[in-house]
């Protein structure tokens, strides 16, 4: 799967097994990074390949070890060089520019989906949902049962609970509506 952003190409791929992974990424030493490697069940290989726009080498790759057949999920954030990439219970910020990963947010349950709205980014978690910058920084965080559904509506994230009642949130501070 080929998408752009932000000036560079991203192309993701599930790869066969961790030798095949690791391998690819040996080839590109001081270009790579790997994510994952504390994964209690490896699952899932998944490859990023990152290009710059005008220029056809690789840029730099990334090799991430899920636990869940589920391949993790990116999203570049608009008009910063973020990338954020979601898997196991994990959200990386990783900087195209600097070629290091820069914030490591850990969830305490699954990841489940990005949203962005505005400039900010909505992280979907099992349990509920976490909100940063375009930079990775913290703004406000839910965490309460198993979310069923959620539905955004203008500025309002509603989450919808197994075992909770629902609630809305203003998707700008956090504050519960």
């Amino acid at each position: 799967m080929k998408n752009n952003f932000n000036n560079y190409r991203i192309n993701l791929t599930i790869m066969d097994s961790k030798s095949e992974l690791l391998e690819y990424l040996a080839r590109f030493k001081n270009n790579s990074l790997l994510l994952g490697q504390d994964s209690e069940v490896e699952d899932t290989f998944t490859l990023i390949e990152l290009y710059q726009d005008d220029i056809s080498d690789i840029y730099f790759v990334i090799g991430i070890i899920s636990e869940s057949s589920i391949k993790p999920e990116y999203l570049m954030a608009k008009g910063v060089n973020k990338l954020f990439l979601g898997f196991n219970r994990e959200v990386n910020v990783f900087d195209i520019q600097k070629k290091e990963n820069e914030i490591k947010i850990e969830l305490g349950t699954r990841f489940a989906t990005f949203i962005e709205v505005e400039n900010i980014i909505l992280i979907m978690f099992e349990t509920g949902c976490l909100s940063v910058t375009q930079n990775g920084s913290e703004i406000w965080k839910i965490d309460k049962d198993v979310v069923e559904d959620f539905i955004i509506d203008g500025s309002l994230l509603e989450l919808c609970f197994i075992d909770e009642d629902s609630c809305k949130v203003s998707i700008k501070d956090g504050r519960i509506i």
